[in-house]
């Protein structure tokens, strides 16, 4: 009898852990005994890798082959590196937390269908139904080219009956319709719409700023930059700044731009009591980013609420050239610090095999 792991009826990108042992042991899904461990728990990891599809246009483990998956999910208990994107960015912290939670290995610790739906409807329930915008009151009406032409309307008085207009330019990846809101408010000379333009939050909590960052665009970032009145630091309604949101996308140029308008690479998120940016970036594996964040005075040694280093971070997410800019710009003495299980990062090499970071850590 033909067997082998493409030939399945599971698809590997979005099979449980224990859904893989019963195929691995018997290669044929029409066997009573091969589907002992398909349950609503590994229904609802399966759901978690589609909301993960969902959230990021990009199908978990895409680029890997089913017995590579298997490896990286049963063997090497990994998650999808896409859900990477999904954590503080774009969506609601409990919904981000919820998908991480279907993620979990342990079958029994994961949300119920039941649970998960109670959350959804109550995020609906907090979604403002706006009236249809009224062309009498708008201030931007576009052409067949989508040109700006601006009406005789004030940005205050449009602000203040659309505050999510520059938002809504921002999503859409505008530059042009953002740089002539912007413009035009600076032309009105009132500081204060523009603060209140750049502070005001969407519906999910965030600015301008992070919307911008969340994109990756740094031309948009750019332009908000460019207003005297930016808040390079401020926070979202989760306090989360908008380098949190450059580093999940992985934009080096965001990370530059906000670096270069000073801001605080030593921040901590939590209110001050959880990570540092250098962990954010070290989650995500961002060497260029680390290195510039460092230079910028970002602490190498850095230590979060859950007792990791920064190098505990990138190690234990086998980000090999993260930690080894870490080591390289000051993170050496994090070799000896012990985290809540009692590890130093050595040991974490030891454990993964980790040669590569264990001869930068005694350069």
């Amino acid at each position: 009898m033909h067997s082998c792991m493409e030939c399945t009826m599971l698809s590997p990108h979005y099979a449980a852990p224990e859904a893989w042992e019963p195929i691995k042991k018997t290669l044929n899904l029409f066997w009573d005994d091969a589907i002992g461990s398909i349950s609503g728990e590994s229904d609802a990891w399966s759901f978690g890798c589609t909301l993960v599809e969902m959230c990021t246009g990009s199908i978990p483990w895409s680029g890997l082959s089913a017995e590579e998956i298997y490896r990286a999910v049963v063997k090497g208990r990994s998650l999808p590196p896409q859900y990477a994107s999904v954590v503080g960015v774009g969506i609601p912290r409990e919904l981000w937390k919820m998908i991480g939670e279907c993620l979990l290995f342990k079958a029994s610790k994961r949300p119920t269908f039941h649970a998960m739906l109670a959350t959804f409807f109550r995020h609906l329930q907090g979604i403002p139904r706006s009236p249809p915008a009224s062309p009498d009151n708008s201030f931007l009406k576009f052409t067949s080219a989508n040109v700006l032409e601006p009406s005789p309307t004030s940005v205050l008085e449009v602000f203040q009956s659309n505050p999510n207009i520059l938002h809504r330019l921002i999503s859409e990846g505008d530059l042009t319709g953002v740089r002539d809101f912007l413009s035009r408010a600076a032309s009105e000379g009132n500081s204060n719409t523009i603060c209140s333009l750049l502070q005001s939050q969407n519906a999910d909590g965030h600015t301008a700023l992070h919307l911008a960052c969340r994109r990756g665009s740094a031309d948009i970032l750019e332009a908000i930059l460019a207003c005297k009145e930016a808040d390079v630091d401020i926070f979202d309604k989760d306090g989360d700044p908008p380098l949190v949101f450059a580093l999940a996308a992985g934009s080096y140029e965001c990370v530059c731009a906000l670096i270069k308008r000073s801001a605080n690479v030593n921040c901590r998120l939590r209110e001050g009591f959880g990570p540092s940016i250098a962990h954010i970036c070290a989650f995500h594996g961002q060497p260029e980013c680390m290195r510039e964040l460092l230079l910028a005075g970002a602490d190498p040694n850095a230590v979060d609420d859950e007792g990791e280093s920064v190098l505990h971070r990138a190690i234990s997410k086998r980000y090999s050239d993260c930690a080894t800019v870490i080591l390289e710009n000051g993170g050496c003495r994090s070799m000896s610090i012990l985290n809540s299980q009692r590890k130093t990062p050595l040991h974490l090499c030891i454990e993964s095999w980790n040669v590569a970071v264990v001869q930068g850590g005694w350069k």
